[in-house]
């Protein structure tokens, strides 16, 4: 028996040199020479053999009681791990997170989520950043791990951190002179950006840099309609800035003393008049509009009863009227009768088939679909509450609706309209009942900007772009006074410890008793 187990002995040593011989061979011809693989299969043979001899051999040992109990023990230990390595391996290959915060601060908005999937090509993002400074390193370990949540939605984006003092080189190369600046590069066009590092920031980066073309907007002016450059309350500055970032080039256009639509005009905006529009003028914008031209109009109650009647040439009504809203919904956010929230939006309209948000119109007329839509496909977006109404005598003291003259609620206050008019060519034409909702005063209500800017992508036939967009980071920090400081560090230092040992001595002396 003896003489057998050192045979099996040097089995098993041959086995391991067999082995090590077959590694070696992998290392030197860099792969599974035929060699190789004759002696790692031999190496495995022989052990395997010498194995089994030694199991059964020691037969006895395994029927015992204690041997069975440990190995199941060791069984249940292998299993364990093996589960355990299971789900490490699916976790790497399958990554899923949860963002349990209440603002959703750890996930990406749905509009960045869009770009991400329609991205079509691979897209750099570059973070220069520095060492040394604490205020820098912390400033880009927050923007590291933002760019961190883009790579993991999308294959196609690539993040590099760059250290400005070690490569200098690159920083030179793409014009960069601060720390934490964000480059975003893709197919040779390159944008950057500076200052604060935000979702919105990189994602309107990520989308000019790669887009191929520059949609042009015209604001028509000359009859008292908003100022896209204006800073004042009701002016647009705001929101044509938000343009600027998505790609669009804005411009301003004073149609009587053109007396023409620029060719490269891909969308007319008219923004809320306090004149009416002159029959010639009117021409032109038909004219465009027949050739597959896009209009974005929005009124403010009252008056404009040529350029109301001439919509109506595209199956849209817009009715003299303001809407009322007594639903109380307005008080959740501090407004009145006359600023209706609207949360009612159709499924169908590419604009808002997944819009959840509220957005508030600041007096607002009402703007219908018209019993003869010219054969248009006129789609009502959005409307108020049914404990609404379009109050056709608004300037009455006491509101209450009319049965016969006034409009019942629910009351539509933006429509869109579309038509093929030739082979490859569509009108399209969004209209609103009220221009306040984007003014500088009232754009960063929820949705409101979302609804302007997807409507505008709607028209420009950009409906890839369309979604809810980023909001801005909310500061959740508690800032407390230096007396409410004094007040914690007493109950951590002095009462909660003095209460402990007061409940510690009274159960010590009761069990002494």
């Amino acid at each position: 028996m003896n003489g057998v187990r050192k045979i099996f002995s040097l089995v098993a040593i041959l086995g391991v040199i067999a082995l090590i011989l077959g590694a070696i061979l992998y290392w030197i011809h860099k792969g599974f020479v035929l060699s190789a693989r004759i002696s790692l299969l031999a190496g495995i043979v022989l052990i395997l053999g010498s194995l089994a001899y030694f199991l059964y051999e020691q037969r006895e040992f395994f029927t015992r009681r204690t041997t069975k109990s440990g190995i199941n023990a060791l069984a249940l230990i292998l299993i364990f791990i093996g589960i355990l390595a299971l789900i490490n391996f699916l976790g790497a290959r399958h990554k899923v997170a949860w963002d349990t915060t209440s603002n959703k601060a750890y996930s990406l908005a749905d509009q960045t989520r869009k770009e991400l999937k329609n991205l079509k090509s691979d897209i750099n993002i570059y973070l220069f950043t520095g060492k040394g400074n604490p205020q820098v390193e912390n400033e880009g370990a927050r923007i590291q791990e933002l760019l961190a949540r883009y790579s993991y939605l999308s294959p196609k984006v690539h993040i590099f951190r760059v250290d400005i003092e070690r490569e200098p080189h690159k920083a030179k190369e793409h014009g960069v002179k601060s720390y934490n600046t964000v480059v975003v590069t893709c197919e040779g066009r390159s944008e950057k950006i500076e200052g604060i590092v935000n979702e919105e920031k990189i994602t309107n980066a990520i989308v000019r840099a790669t887009k191929t073309t520059k949609p042009k907007i015209y604001f028509i002016k000359g009859h008292g309609e908003r100022d896209p450059f204006s800073t004042e309350k009701d002016g647009y500055s705001e929101i044509r800035q938000n343009l600027t970032d998505e790609n669009f080039i804005v411009d301003t256009l004073f149609l009587l003393q053109a007396g023409k639509i620029p060719d490269d005009a891909n969308l007319l905006v008219v923004a809320a008049p306090t004149y009416d529009y002159t029959p010639p003028e009117l021409k032109l914008i038909g004219e465009y509009l027949d050739g597959g031209g896009k209009l974005l109009v929005m009124f403010e109650p009252g008056g404009l009863d040529s350029l109301t009647r001439w919509l109506s040439n595209y199956g849209i009504k817009v009715d003299d009227d303001m809407v009322i809203d007594v639903s109380g919904m307005g008080m959740l956010f501090g407004t009145n009768e006359l600023m209706p929230i609207v949360g009612a939006y159709d499924r169908f309209s590419p604009i808002t088939k997944e819009f959840t948000i509220a957005t508030l119109f600041p007096t607002t007329r009402s703007v219908r679909r018209a019993e003869d839509t010219k054969g248009y496909s006129v789609i009502e977006i959005a409307k108020t509450s049914a404990q609404s109404w379009g109050e056709v005598d608004y300037k009455k003291e006491k509101l209450a609706m009319d049965k016969g003259t006034d409009v019942p609620g629910p009351v539509p206050v933006c429509v869109s309209a579309q038509k093929v008019v030739s082979e490859g060519k569509e009108t399209r034409i969004v209209v609103f009942g009220d221009a306040d909702f984007v003014s500088n005063t009232y754009y960063k209500f929820q949705g409101n900007r979302d609804i302007f800017i997807n409507s505008i992508n709607w028209l420009v036939l950009e409906e890839s772009h369309i979604g809810i967009r980023p909001v801005e980071e909310e500061d959740r920090r508690v800032t407390l006074t230096a007396r409410t400081q004094r007040l914690i560090l007493y109950l951590l230092l002095v009462i909660f410890p003095l209460i402990a040992l007061l409940i510690g001595g009274f159960v010590w002396w009761r069990r002494r008793g």
